[in-house]
């Protein structure tokens, strides 16, 4: 009896400590690799509106407005570039990496020819290539979003006004330089459009949108398979939603937006948008790791926030430094590490901070005899 008891215990155990390490545990894994997030812009000026990505060659990239221009930092193999002014006049800057090499691609929204349109732009591993008007229309162009399809193919949106109300474009490219196919996408209305390829190989996209100044703001969504799907509200219009982020990685697809002084949550599941949870704040951004973990960050009055999912909720932890006000905060994965940017008001000016979250090493002290 007792050695089967002991033969149990051992069994027993070994089972407790592989649930342990592969789920409840996991959410203690995590900690700042920098001993304090990093200041990335130049002191004394207003920076705001980073984004971060992540390049298949694992160097870091971080863009922000900064004096009506767009700016630029990169981290490879540890060491970061100097602040560099890439595009003198614009806003608006997002990223996106290639799927394999160094290439990194950028869109923005600038003045040009007393209209606002959208220009792209390639990184090659060691430069920026000249901006091309990808828009190039009477009508005015903001918001881009950009996504890579696993092909290597590169998925532009934005808002356009061209028709006389806001509605989504779309462009291809093969390479991030030549733009030949522009598309007007009439029943896609709105703004402030978020695009990503999810695990079904479909260009998933959300925005806002709301017909009229009587009535609130909405998330909308759809999807190019094939054809584009017509589109779905995941907003009832009770109260304000905006500011759509989207994430995915081979299994996984989460959906982020503020919803009146909330933020919220939503995963893909069953072929279909389902929340998932709620928090107070502004500004949320959303990640998924390779291995599957979540992040999910926000602000608040009180600073920059961020929790983490895998297979159980960890405990709301803080980013940033003291400051009067944080917002605008953004998240990319790579691998299993996840990369935040954010901005703080010191008092006298916002400044772009950097920090990163790694997976430790972890080992439970249990001798099995």
């Amino acid at each position: 009896m007792q050695a089967k008891a002991n033969v149990w215990m051992k069994s027993t155990l070994r089972t407790f400590v592989l649930f342990l390490l592969g789920a409840g545990l996991v959410l203690a894994l995590y900690r700042g690799a920098e001993a304090s997030p990093l200041l990335l812009s130049p002191a004394g000026v207003d920076a705001r509106h980073p984004e971060i990505v992540v390049s298949a060659g694992q160097s870091v990239h971080v863009v922000w407005e900064q004096d009506g221009g767009i700016w630029h930092r990169m981290r490879r193999q540890g060491v970061w570039t100097a602040p560099t002014r890439i595009v003198a006049s614009g806003e608006h800057p997002t990223l996106a990496a290639a799927p394999s090499g160094d290439i990194v691609y950028l869109a923005w929204s600038q003045v040009f020819g007393d209209n606002l349109e959208i220009f792209a732009s390639r990184w090659d591993g060691s430069s920026w290539s000249v901006g091309q008007n990808v828009s190039s229309n009477d009508g005015g162009s903001a918001t881009p979003a950009l996504a890579v399809a696993p092909t290597g193919d590169v998925h532009l949106l934005w808002s356009d006004t061209s028709s006389g109300s806001p509605i989504l474009y779309h462009a291809v490219s093969p390479d991030g330089l030549a733009w030949p196919d522009v598309t007007p996408l009439p029943d896609l209305r709105g703004s402030n459009p978020t695009a990503v390829f999810g695990p079904d190989g479909a260009l998933h996209v959300a925005w806002q949108y709301r017909p009229s100044f009587s009535e609130k703001n909405r998330i909308w969504t759809s999807s190019l398979q094939g054809t584009w799907r017509t589109p779905v509200a995941l907003t009832d219009g009770s109260t304000h939603a905006l500011a759509p982020r989207l994430a995915a990685n081979a299994t996984q697809m989460a959906l982020t937006w503020q919803e009146g002084s909330k933020v919220r949550l939503a995963e893909w599941r069953n072929n279909a948008w389902q929340s998932w949870l709620i928090d107070k704040g502004l500004g949320a951004d959303v990640g998924l790791t390779q291995n599957g973990t979540l992040l999910w960050t926000w602000t608040s009055s009180q600073g920059v926030h961020y929790r983490f999912w895998h297979g159980a909720w960890s405990s709301t932890y803080d980013w940033g430094q003291s400051a009067q006000s944080r917002a605008d905060a953004r998240l990319a994965t790579a691998g299993n590490q996840t990369y935040a940017v954010w901005t703080e008001n010191d008092g006298q000016n916002w400044q772009v901070l950097f920090d990163e979250l790694s997976p430790a090493n972890l080992y439970m002290p249990i001798v099995l005899r």
